[in-house]
Formats: C-alpha cells, sequence, structure tokens
C-alpha cells in the first residue's frame, strides 16, 4: 500500500511520503462488508477509518427520510469528525462493495497529528474542501433549478470519482437514482426525469445503479448558462464553473 497512487483529493494523497507510512502502520487493517453499517449516526464513536480499497456511502437522517450526503474511497478518512470533537456519530457509514481500511483508536489518531504537525494541517484542507463542497451544493439549491443541480452533481461526481471507458466516462461507484436525488437534493421523480431527459439527450447512458456520461463537455454547458433563482423571485441567467478535471485511471475495456 505504500507506494498506490491515491486519488489526488484524498487526504492520503495530500501528505508526505514519512507522514502518509506512520498513518498507514497505525491500527490494524480490516474488511468491511458491503451493507454492513460500520459508523451509526448519534453513536459515540473512539475509531477513525482510512479507506485503502472501496467505496462507502456517508448518510444522515433528517425528518423521517435518510439522506446521502457524500461518497468517500481510496485514500480518505471517515470518523474523524467524532474522534476531534469527541461528539457523536454525525452520519451513518455503508460500505457501497467490499472495501478495505485501517482502523485506529482515536488516542492513536490524536497521537499521530500531533506528531505530525503537517498532517494535521492537510487534515484541516482536507475538512475545508468538504466544507466548501457542501457550501457549493447548498447555493446549487437555492439558485440553480432542479436539472442543473442534477447535471452539476453528476460532473462533480465524474471529477471525483471518474474513470474513462470506451463510450465516456463511468462515474466511478455505483449509485441508484434516489442517491443522486439525494446528492443534487431534488425529489426522486425530479431525478428520474431529468436523468432520462439527459438520456434522451445522448448526454448519458443509464443501467442499474450505473450511469456512463457519453458527453462530460455538454453536461457541464447547461451549467455555465444555468437558470438561477433571483432574491426577488425572477429567473435570472449566471456563469458557473466547477473546478477539477478527471482523475486519470485506465481505459474500460466495456463497449
Amino acid at each position: 500500500m505504500m507506494n498506490v497512487e491515491w486519488p489526488l483529493t484524498s487526504m492520503l494523497a495530500r501528505l508526505a511520503g514519512p507522514a502518509r507510512r506512520a498513518l498507514l502502520e497505525l491500527g490494524n487493517q480490516v474488511t468491511l462488508r458491503t451493507g454492513e453499517r460500520v459508523l451509526r449516526e448519534g453513536e459515540d464513536g473512539d475509531a477513525v477509518y482510512v479507506l485503502l480499497a472501496g467505496v462507502v456511502k456517508v448518510s444522515a437522517v433528517g425528518g423521517d427520510r435518510e439522506s446521502l450526503l457524500a461518497i468517500r474511497a481510496a485514500g480518505d478518512l471517515v470518523g474523524e469528525m467524532s474522534v476531534l470533537l469527541r461528539r457523536p456519530r454525525s452520519a451513518t457509514v455503508v460500505p457501497c462493495v467490499e472495501t478495505t481500511a485501517r482502523v485506529l483508536s482515536g488516542t492513536a489518531f490524536r497521537t499521530y497529528l500531533h506528531n505530525h504537525p503537517a498532517a494535521a494541517i492537510e487534515l484541516a484542507g482536507m475538512l475545508g474542501e468538504r466544507l466548501r463542497w457542501a457550501n457549493d451544493r447548498r447555493v446549487d439549491v437555492a439558485a440553480l433549478d432542479a436539472r442543473a443541480r442534477v447535471r452539476r452533481v453528476l460532473v462533480a461526481l465524474v471529477e471525483s470519482f471518474g474513470r474513462p471507458v470506451s463510450r465516456g466516462w463511468d462515474l466511478g461507484v455505483r449509485l441508484t437514482q434516489e442517491d443522486i436525488a439525494s446528492l443534487a437534493g431534488v425529489r426522486l421523480n425530479t431525478a428520474e426525469k431529468a436523468l432520462r431527459e439527459l438520456s434522451r439527450g445522448s448526454l448519458v447512458g443509464l443501467g442499474y445503479r450505473h450511469v456512463v456520461v457519453h458527453d462530460l463537455d455538454g453536461l457541464r454547458d447547461p451549467i455555465g448558462t444555468s437558470e438561477i433563482r433571483t432574491g426577488n423571485g425572477s429567473i435570472g441567467r449566471a456563469r458557473g464553473k466547477l473546478d477539477g478535471t478527471p482523475r486519470p485511471a485506465e481505459e474500460d475495456a466495456r463497449p
């Protein structure tokens, strides 16, 4: 695991070699089963998970429904907020696929940060990026129409996890249309309608828990001139942009 090329946005990619090696030597390696509730919202917790392979969903309950908040993949941390704040878990974490991780105690994690100040700075940067992503989604809810929010989430997923395939970009994670609706902050039927429209326009291809983006530039383009709601309730036009480019990956041989 020492020589793995971690995704550029992940915590492990942020760390310098010695700090990364020190973190990966802590705790024990575990295998997390698909669908297993690794962390439960509201429970006390004193463990941090360093994801080595696989993908997990982060969700929380609001009112009478559970909403998907984020996706975490190889190189990311989960559980660190509860350990740092010494408060109950703020979300539930469930693997989408069999996932490998190193699990370490809260004491070990805090000691590690004390001994590696540069890692603590990188952790602050990672948490800042997560907050920025969450703030962007809140702005989207206030400013963009529902279809534009679905487009923006698809672009963000490709930029974070996507891998090139023969006809475009695979999202890199298996998500239901309900998951996409949760991330976009729209109703399920609205997300379904938006995805069907994108499919008819040949921008995306749809399958069971599977979305392929055929035309990433075309998906981005309407975001740049999306209709937005202004403060007085009228509809205006605004420029928008998502930063970042998809991380490189091997070509998928599937047709």
